[in-house]
């Protein structure tokens, strides 16, 4: 079954008659592009016809084995040499994860799409945006000019944020990680926490985890400003690891019964205390002691480097790193930052 916009079946027609496994070709009209509404000899039906055939009841799923390829993405790369890479179910759902994290998709993100989304072995990417719920934009969608200016500004500031975003991550872990001093300023840690939990917002309502943020000063109608001396980047690289943990922490625990809470704490030797504290599954003792050591890790597909970088990030700041066992059950990650 192929699945094509109709603007692009005439170059595909050759290839089609050479095909021995294609057995229906749907025609996609997009009502922006330049694409008749159907191409009699090339396509066999069109979108709506595909989707008449469908019904309400849920399909089976199931995967036999999630480390099997699903496909083949062939990139020339930057060296122009062909290459291949095969993509698994396991692979590419945790690419798409990641992707969101690293790219911080939310789900008011836009994506603007101005190569193939084959370049540079991207395939994850689409997935990524529709996982989040964000916008796919794609130059069509520019052209047509049915969109006001104004609106298109928005969304090309927002792809020029989110791209900035992540390229200043990248750069900063980097340099952190090359022995560069962080860049130490005067900035609002609640604004950061909340940026930090901004990218969770889909994930956290999906997953019916209640969120309650307890900062220091605040109240209802509230939002009070602490400021602290950090590296904004780094230290938002820290949050969003420790409520990753924190979220995959609680899956196990019925729903309804799924509580992250944030909190800060002002002390009166000019430090505060950032908590992070969940309502999860806790922490054993054997793994309390080494848990900031490298590459250890608790997940079966963790890396254990993401706990001992935040260690090495807050020590940096002049802070501390530690976690603590709940009463009550779950786990706290607490870590204190220098007042500006």
């Amino acid at each position: 079954l192929l699945v094509a916009d109709t603007e692009f079946l005439p170059p595909l027609a050759e290839a089609l008659g050479r095909s021995g496994t294609v057995r229906e070709v749907v025609a996609v009209c997009d009502p922006l592009g330049p694409g008749p509404d159907f191409i009699d000899g090339l396509a066999t039906i069109s979108y709506g016809e595909l989707l008449a055939r469908g019904s309400d009841e849920a399909l089976p799923w199931a995967v036999a084995d999630e480390l099997s390829t699903i496909s083949i993405n062939y990139t020339s790369g930057t060296t122009g040499k062909p290459k291949g890479v095969m993509y698994s179910h396991r692979g590419a759902y945790l690419n798409a994860l990641g992707e969101i994290i690293h790219q911080r998709f939310d789900p008011e993100s836009v994506y603007l799409w101005t190569l193939p989304m084959f370049h540079c072995n991207g395939w994850c990417t689409p997935w990524a945006v529709t996982g989040i719920g964000a916008t796919h934009a794609c130059l069509r969608m520019v052209k047509s000019g049915s969109h006001t200016k104004e609106e298109m500004i928005d969304a090309m500031d927002e792809v020029v944020a989110q791209v900035e975003r992540a390229n200043s991550v990248v750069l900063r872990v980097r340099g952190f990680a090359r022995k560069r001093e962080p860049r130490r300023e005067s900035v609002d840690v609640h604004k950061i926490i909340r940026e930090s939990l901004g990218i969770f917002r889909t994930e956290t309502y999906s997953h019916d985890i209640k969120v309650k943020l307890d900062l220091c000063g605040g109240g209802p109608g509230k939002r009070p400003r602490l400021h602290v001396l950090a590296d904004t980047i780094l230290i938002e690289t820290v949050l969003v690891n420790l409520v990753r943990n924190a979220i995959d922490s609680m899956l196990a625990k019925e729903r309804g019964k799924r509580v992250l809470t944030v909190r800060t704490e002002c002390t009166d030797r000019r430090i505060v205390v950032i908590s992070v504290e969940d309502t999860g599954i806790g922490l054993r003792d054997d793994v309390m002691d080494k848990m900031f050591d490298p590459f250890i890790s608790t997940k079966p597909d963790g890396l254990g480097v993401g706990l001992s970088l935040g260690r090495s990030i807050v020590e940096s700041h002049d802070g501390r790193l530690w976690a603590e066992l709940n009463t009550d059950g779950g786990a706290s990650f607490r870590f204190t930052l220098p007042v500006a």
